[in-house]
């Protein structure tokens, strides 16, 4: 019988060899961003290929892209397009990819994966998404696992191998060439297809079924790099090109749902239409009708608001014993903020809600932890309520306000932190070594006076000064988001000013409002949702692309929807430069 290993299916990929920080130590043996360096591999790389950027090979159907120089002109702005190296699926965009590419087997193998690293914020940065040793262990086991479910599964079989595999000598190559335009998301042509195929004769060789055979292929495709990366290829030095079509699906696909292009964006692909920006823009509003589009709001909510913090959240047992804080109310935390943020995103919204609105969602447990009238009403079930004073926005929900605080007691400075890196991007630099430790100062007054040494000494001064009022202006919420009035048993004063500005608050309704008038929140927003849809961090030259696009957000009054639009449409998502000349 054939094996995976017998096959030579681990063989082929060779050592991956790392160095505990991921750079490879054999550049003979490890391809770009620690890819496998075999051509002979299936999906493979050429290491003596004098491609730009070697990789899985691209649409064989595409024709030679046309060259422009560094820079293209969008209104009045001159904008490079920039470049993303090879780009591996986070696990997220795995799981997503192989649920839709074995039709609705949600079998999440990811999960499993070692934890993705984060840059800029997101876990999608390409640069960040090396391979190790582990990793390639990792999805060798994933393979043979989701083959074998996908072919256990009666619906995922039917669809993966239309055809009897048995009695037709044409069903394997046509069901292996169909899986692979799919798993590679662009068209494959006979030197794509041929090392699986060899894969499939050697396995009826060895006295193996066709059906066993063909699971061996399928296995092999999904450990080939042109499966578990996302290559571009650069054009020349100092030019840039505009994507193929399939590029472009896979950067919508991966940008609005975090999984491969679904029928219709091949469809388009295959007619050549995703070039026009019109029709980018028809495929990104019908994408972000599609349930899939849950994704986006899952990545935004739990990387840039941290909601993915919120399980792992463990107030003190002593000062915020249950029924205070328990796992009914996490859920519901988490619920609020996935809710709140997916209306603001694809409702009627101006982005400018999310710092400040007049409804939120909550059910029963939540509304009792606000102490909202509505609590009586309500059951398990969530629901919309309106006209709220001390709940309508992200800095009054308890999951944002819990994240941010420590197990015990509320921390300004981290919530202002976060304001000022996260709202305005506007990091301060890290804190100086042997800072001193709250407990040991005095523990009498509000937490504002015994924080106010800060503000007083240096080097703590220069980025307190900025960090501290932000936090402060939130106070009227507890460790665990609770209204309060008082603290340390003295009234709590939450006045401030808005760093860089004149705008003055006393509360936290005041500080919102404040936040939302600050023209820097609507540029950094457009810097978060670039960065995420880019998989790069935001260079230098990006920042006339940011003018540019930020103008353009804010004449629209700040639509989410708009804003998703204008990057879609943007020669940052349908072109690709080069290498910068020296």
């Amino acid at each position: 019988m054939a094996t995976a290993a017998s096959s030579g299916l681990l063989g082929c990929y060779g050592e991956i060899a790392t160095h505990p920080n991921g750079s490879p130590s054999d550049p003979s043996t490890v391809g770009p961003n620690g890819m496998p360096n075999n051509p002979s591999a299936p999906g493979g790389f050429d290491p003596a290929s004098t491609t730009p950027l070697t990789g899985a090979p691209t649409d064989p159907t595409a024709q030679p892209p046309a060259l422009v120089g560094p820079n293209v002109m969008v209104g009045a702005a001159s904008i490079e397009p920039g470049r993303v190296v090879a780009h591996r699926l986070n696990r997220m965009e795995y799981n997503n990819t192989v649920r839709d590419l074995f039709y609705g087997l949600d079998l999440k193998p990811a999960d499993a994966f070692p934890i993705d690293n984060f840059a800029e914020g997101f876990d999608n940065n390409a640069q960040e998404l090396r391979m190790s040793n582990l990793l390639m262990e990792k999805y060798l086991d994933a393979a043979d696992k989701i083959v074998a479910a996908g072919f256990a599964n009666a619906a995922s079989r039917a669809k993966l191998v239309p055809c009897d595999l048995a009695g037709d000598a044409t069903c394997a190559p046509k069901a292996l060439t169909a899986f692979l335009e799919r798993a590679y998301r662009r068209p494959v042509a006979a030197a794509d297809t041929a090392p699986f195929l060899k894969l499939f004769d050697l396995a009826k060789t060895n006295g193996d079924t066709a059906e066993v055979g063909l699971q061996l292929a399928f296995r092999a495709a999904l450990v080939a790099p042109a499966f578990i990366f996302r290559v571009e290829p650069d054009p020349p030095q100092g030019m840039s090109r505009a994507l193929g079509d399939f590029e472009i699906a896979s950067r919508l696909s991966y940008f609005l749902w975090s999984t491969m292009p679904d029928d219709e964006l091949f469809m388009k692909g295959r007619a050549g239409l995703l070039k026009s920006p019109e029709e980018i823009s028809r495929q990104t509003q019908r994408m972000l009708a599609d349930p899939r589009a849950s994704a986006l709001v899952d990545n935004l909510s739990g990387q840039w608001l941290y909601g993915r913090q919120i399980p792992e959240l463990a107030p003190d047992p002593v000062k915020f014993p249950a029924p205070m804080f328990d796992a009914p109310l996490r859920d519901a935390i988490r619920t609020e903020m996935t809710m709140f943020l997916r209306e603001i995103m694809y409702g009627d919204h101006s982005a400018v809600e999310l710092l400040k609105a007049n409804f939120t969602f909550a059910n029963k447990r939540l509304a009792q932890h606000y102490g909202l009238p509505e609590a009586a009403s309500l059951g398990a079930d969530f629901a919309r309520i309106d006209n709220t004073t001390t709940r309508g926005g992200l800095l009054s929900q308890a999951g944002w306000l819990t994240v941010t605080s420590h197990p015990d007691i509320t921390s300004p400075v981290r919530r202002g932190k976060w304001i000022l890196s996260e709202l305005l991007c506007e990091s301060p630099p890290p804190p100086p070594p042997n800072v001193g430790d709250l407990s040991k100062g005095p523990q009498t007054g509000t937490l504002r006076q015994r924080l106010a040494i800060h503000s007083q000494v240096e080097p703590c001064k220069t980025c307190h000064v900025i960090m501290d009022p932000l936090g402060f202006g939130l106070e009227n919420y507890d460790a665990i988001g609770r209204w309060r009035d008082t603290d340390g048993g003295e009234p709590i004063d939450a006045t401030g000013t808005l760093p860089g500005t004149d705008i003055k608050f006393s509360n936290p309704t005041e500080l919102a409002a404040g936040l939302q008038k600050d023209p820097r929140f609507g540029r950094c927003l457009t810097r978060k949702l670039l960065t995420f849809a880019m998989g790069r961090g935001m260079e230098q030259v990006d920042e006339p692309a940011l003018d540019a696009f930020t103008q353009q957000f804010s004449k629209g009054g700040y639509r989410f929807k708009d804003l998703v639009q204008i990057i879609a449409t943007s020669p940052l998502m349908t072109m690709r430069g080069g290498n910068s000349a020296p």
